[in-house]
Formats: C-alpha cells, sequence, structure tokens
C-alpha cells in the first residue's frame, strides 16, 4: 500500500491508538489485516514504535471487526500479499465515512 493511502487510512481513523489493543489472530481477517500493517516500512505507520505500532494495528483490527462478511472475504481471496493489501485498501476507501 503506497504511503498516501495509507495516510488517508490513517487520517480516517483519527490516529488513535488504544492502549492494550490486541489483534485476534485466530480471525483470519485480522491476521491478514495485521499482515499488511506489519509490512508498513514507510508512512506514519512505519515510523511508530514498535508498541505503537502494535496498538494501532490492534485498533485497526477492532475497527473492522464489524466489517460485512463479504467484505472480509473479497480481502481474503486476494491472490498475494500485494493483491490482498490493494483489496484492502479499497475497501477502506469505499467505506472510509462509516468507518
Amino acid at each position: 500500500m503506497n504511503s498516501l493511502r495509507f495516510a488517508v487510512i490513517v487520517a480516517t481513523f483519527g490516529f488513535v491508538l488504544l492502549p492494550g489493543a490486541t489483534i485476534a489472530v485466530a480471525d483470519p481477517f485480522a491476521s491478514v489485516v495485521t499482515e499488511i500493517l506489519q509490512a508498513q516500512t514507510d508512512g506514519p505507520l512505519g515510523r511508530m514504535s514498535a508498541q505503537k505500532k502494535a496498538a494501532m494495528i490492534g485498533c485497526v483490527n477492532k475497527t473492522f471487526a464489524d466489517m460485512p462478511n463479504g467484505k472480509k472475504r473479497y480481502v481474503l481471496e486476494g491472490t498475494d500479499h500485494e493483491d490482498r493489501e490493494h483489496r484492502f485498501g479499497k475497501v477502506v476507501m469505499e467505506n472510509r465515512a462509516e468507518w
């Protein structure tokens, strides 16, 4: 995901960092979101400490926990990391007012 697209996502969430936010590892969608966001090496997320980055990822996963299953499936069915990353960005941008 390019840094501009990620910056928009971060702005959408208001850059809220929740202390103690956890990642639902058993949830395949949360695992993919975690993978996508952990791979960020530039932009705001890439500059965060490991602790803040983990908190942000937990916040993102919490925010999207109630995303409709069809949209989650769309992201999960991406053919590779890059495709899943693109699909995740697309789903977020389609519904940015909702999130």
